[in-house]
């Protein structure tokens, strides 16, 4: 639960990701914020941002989200639909500044807008040209790009990464990031997440603890058959015991996994558990610390 000046933004935009979005653009950490938000709640938005001095632009087009079921019914892809429905959501984009909201709108659905939309957005440069550059890639895997990071690193060697950009916790509500960094190692958007906790140590502390506490992982991510973490985990080298698993899905996977309680990741794409292997272009396995 996220409360800002005495208000529950959870019951406004959703999630904690959306909450704290909105905050940071409030507060001045980011130039501009976008969520999609059902057309049931696009009246507490605009109450909020009004008490709160904010400006907010809907979007014209209506959509349906598109859960992914193995992903905790998080949503990367909209179906747009022809009218507003009752089921259906449209953008919100907030800012401290009319003219930054109206604009980010008018590049959302312009052509060539992506670049400078996220720049409005307050992403890195190197991380819009990686979006950009590997969007019609993600659009095979349910326009998804936390797995193409594994393809900026080195494959032949098992690396540490740093807890600021673990990205994959997003299907668990949980990350100091609001977009798909370029890389697990990239810089500048470790300096965005360092500004944020340092915001929310101030603001909110017990919330970032938890989410520091949580974001130094092992993360096991598959595309189809979901996504699973664990912040109470020993590591030697390439092998992890763990005590508790937590997933988008409890499936076959999950038990197998909870009942090993160690595996041994042989490469980003493979890991072995129980006598088992899980690998493939759909698989990865991530250490952040």
């Amino acid at each position: 639960m996220i409360i800002y000046h005495g208000e529950n933004l959870n019951k406004i935009f959703g999630s904690d990701i959306a909450s704290l979005e909105t905050i940071y653009a409030a507060e001045g950490l980011k130039p501009c914020c976008r969520h999609p938000i059902s057309v049931e709640k696009i009246i507490l938005v605009e109450k909020f941002c009004k008490k709160h001095n904010l400006h907010v632009v809907l979007s014209d087009r209506y959509f349906i989200l598109k859960h992914d079921k193995e992903k905790g019914n998080f949503s990367n892809r909209i179906e747009t639909v022809d009218k507003k429905l009752k089921n259906s959501s449209c953008f919100v984009y907030i800012s401290k500044v009319k003219k930054v909201a109206q604009y980010a709108k008018y590049l959302d659905f312009s052509q060539e807008g992506a670049p400078y939309l996220g720049k409005l957005l307050g992403y890195p440069d190197c991380c819009i040209k990686f979006y950009c550059n590997y969007s019609e890639v993600a659009l095979k895997n349910k326009f998804d790009f936390v797995l193409l990071c594994k393809e900026r690193v080195n494959l032949g060697k098992i690396k540490n990464h740093s807890f600021y950009n673990n990205y994959f916790l997003r299907y668990f509500d949980i990350t100091l990031l609001d977009h798909f960094p370029c890389s697990l190692d990239c810089k500048d958007s470790i300096n965005i997440s360092k500004k944020r906790l340092a915001f929310l140590k101030e603001k909110y502390p017990r919330k970032a603890e938890f989410m520091e506490r949580a974001l130094k992982s092992f993360v096991i991510y598959t595309e189809t058959n979901g996504i699973f973490y664990s912040c109470n985990y020993r590591q030697k080298d390439n092998i992890i015991n763990f005590d508790c698993l937590q997933a988008t899905v409890k499936n076959n996977l999950f038990h197998s996994l909870q009942r090993s309680k160690n595996l041994r990741i042989v490469s980003y794409d493979k890991v072995i558990f129980g006598g088992l292997s899980l690998e493939g272009e759909g698989v990865g396995a991530f250490i952040f610390d």
